[in-house]
């Protein structure tokens, strides 16, 4: 939808358009914010306690995105990860379920590796904080993260089962397809989803691999 090339914006510009709040286009908020912390961190630290919620967790996803190694347009930033950390670490704990979220995506991003502290959010009682923290163990873990991600498999959530099954992709061997198969039937479509685009990602496989 969005053709807009934002490393062209001056810094008014973008405050303007981060201003515009689009609720529906929480990618785009990334990367406007992403934008506006590039171009002066400081003043972007000082707004936060007047923010909105999606103003608030549209920053949490753009100190995330400065740090994302695919985001090769902020490669010659010079903004310090322990500074960015000491920030969103701040806010894993926040009131706003979907701010926590992307704060716990933001410290993934950043290459966080306390486990303990964001261990305890695993039972936390929002499905979105839960799929965050998941997402954050797999990144943190790799296949050592299997355990969790299986029985994360089983949560009441849809949100979470599917990222689950998107999570288990990334580390899958032969022995998971039983796992997918029985998903094909969720109550859930986007669950479904999942569970299909993974085993069709098997189908690629080497026969070799099984």
């Amino acid at each position: 939808m969005y053709q807009i090339n934002l490393s062209e914006k001056t810094f008014d510009e973008l405050l303007f358009l981060f201003n515009c709040n689009l609720k529906e286009n929480h990618d785009f908020n990334f990367m406007v914010s992403a934008h506006l912390i590039c171009k002066d961190i400081d003043y972007m630290i000082r707004l936060l306690p007047e923010l909105s919620m999606e103003q608030l967790r549209g920053v949490m996803g753009g100190f995330g995105a400065v740090f994302f190694k695919q985001m090769k347009i902020f490669k010659n930033k010079k903004i310090s990860k322990k500074r960015v950390i000491e920030i969103v670490i701040q806010y894993v704990d926040h009131e706003n379920e979907f701010v926590a979220a992307a704060a716990i995506g933001a410290l993934s991003s950043l290459k966080f590796k306390k486990w303990s502290k964001l261990e305890p959010h695993i039972n936390h009682p929002s499905p979105y904080v839960r799929a965050a923290v998941l997402r954050f163990y797999r990144n943190l873990c790799g296949v050592n993260s299997k355990k969790l991600i299986i029985k994360s498999l089983s949560d009441t959530h849809p949100e979470v089962r599917e990222v689950a099954i998107d999570e288990l992709l990334e580390i899958a061997t032969s022995d998971d397809i039983p796992l997918m198969v029985a998903f094909l039937n969720d109550s859930d479509m986007y669950v479904n989803h999942a569970a299909q685009l993974m085993l069709e990602f098997v189908a690629t496989w080497p026969l070799d691999d099984y």
